[in-house]
């Protein structure tokens, strides 16, 4: 493996692990990176070069991509181009965000069926919403969604 592709992989790699609280599937997930890394819209025909994936698995994964409104398409003559459609920052926030408000619901979950335990969960709850609030505030400095 040339060192440009070894470089282009371990980058891939450590973007592709950020996304993990969005539970996408591990090639969706990689061409998300991808298309983060190199920084331009890119074909499906790029994509499956860049990855080794086939021309199914591509499709599947942008698939996955424009249903949770993560890329844009773009036609270009008879090919589409597809890019983020949020910025990095505000792709990471969002997620990590969603993964907090997931164990606060979980912890409330908890709170109902254990109610012996409700002051030790409600603390929780109490510090995990203080730094949902804390998350949301920070937002409104990071980058928007790319549309302007």
């Amino acid at each position: 493996m040339n060192m440009q592709l070894t470089f282009l992989m371990e980058i891939l790699s450590i973007l592709s692990t950020t996304f993990a609280p969005l539970n996408l599937p591990r090639s969706s997930a990689l061409i998300l990176a991808l298309l983060y890394a190199v920084r331009r819209p890119l074909n499906c025909s790029e994509i499956q070069s860049m990855t080794g994936y086939s021309k199914s698995a591509v499709s599947a994964a942008l698939k996955v991509l424009e249903s949770h409104r993560l890329v844009h398409k773009v036609k270009s003559g008879r090919r589409n181009h597809y890019s983020p459609s949020l910025t990095l920052p505000r792709l990471v926030a969002e997620s990590h965000l969603m993964m907090l408000r997931s164990a606060r619901d979980r912890i409330r979950e908890l709170s109902r069926r254990f109610p012996q335990h409700g002051d030790s969960l409600s603390l929780l709850d109490f510090e995990i919403s203080s730094v949902i609030s804390t998350f949301e505030a920070s937002l409104h400095g990071v980058g928007g969604t790319g549309e302007d």
